[in-house]
């Protein structure tokens, strides 16, 4: 139990790094993000998919190492097996590339790894924080890893979140409503000119 506990608090110790992605397509800007954080920077999800390239299939490993790079972060990308996790050097957090539940194409981020398990955090809100055994682990990761870190002239960034950039993934994907929107106020202003005339034509013809 007391384990248990143990792990439980390096878990909440990492949340504050947590990033949550808005729909399956943002789980690689949303990993990202946890690590610009971690390096306490602290971007938009609208940003982050633009300089990512990331589509409706989502965002590939080469658009994270591309936006990472535009932020003035060093990248490598390796392919590497389980063993990567037992040595004493390796830097966290790692982005890393899995087949989630085998069918789902997604993103976690290490941030750390013990003798028989692992921290993630997953992008997915319904998961979050959490412990996988490495055999768990094992099971889901394609062995691509991402490491970043900072280049000399790497200065902390925290976006403000009400700029526009945090607004266009909302705006995109409600296009069908504000087209109807727009639609109706265009119906609506036609009709009021409409009517107005009308009225005009009446008042006018009463008047004589």
């Amino acid at each position: 139990m007391g384990k248990y506990k143990f792990k439980l608090g390096q878990a909440t110790y990492y949340k504050r790094y947590y990033t949550p992605q808005v729909d399956e397509r943002d789980c690689g800007v949303a990993a990202l993000n946890m690590l610009l954080k971690f390096h306490k920077s602290d971007y938009s999800l609208a940003h982050l998919r633009q300089l990512a390239k990331t589509d409706q299939e989502g965002t590939t490993a080469l658009g994270i190492v591309r936006a990472a790079q535009e932020l003035h972060f060093e990248t490598k990308a390796v392919k590497a097996d389980m063993t990567l996790f037992n040595l004493d050097d390796v830097s966290y957090p790692i982005l890393v590339h899995v087949l989630k539940r085998g069918e789902l194409l997604h993103y976690y981020v290490v941030f750390k790894a013990t003798k028989d398990h692992i921290l993630i955090g997953d992008p997915d809100p319904s998961v979050a924080m959490t412990w996988l055994s490495k055999d768990e682990f094992a099971k889901e990761w394609s062995g691509v890893a991402i490491f970043i870190a900072p280049e000399p002239q790497y200065q902390p960034r925290k976006e403000d979140k009400g700029s526009l950039f945090a607004f266009v993934p909302l705006l995109a994907r409600q296009k069908v409503i504000i087209a109807n929107i727009i639609v109706a106020a265009l119906l609506i202003t036609v009709i009021s000119a409409h009517f107005r005339i009308k009225l005009a034509t009446v008042s006018k013809f009463f008047g004589q």
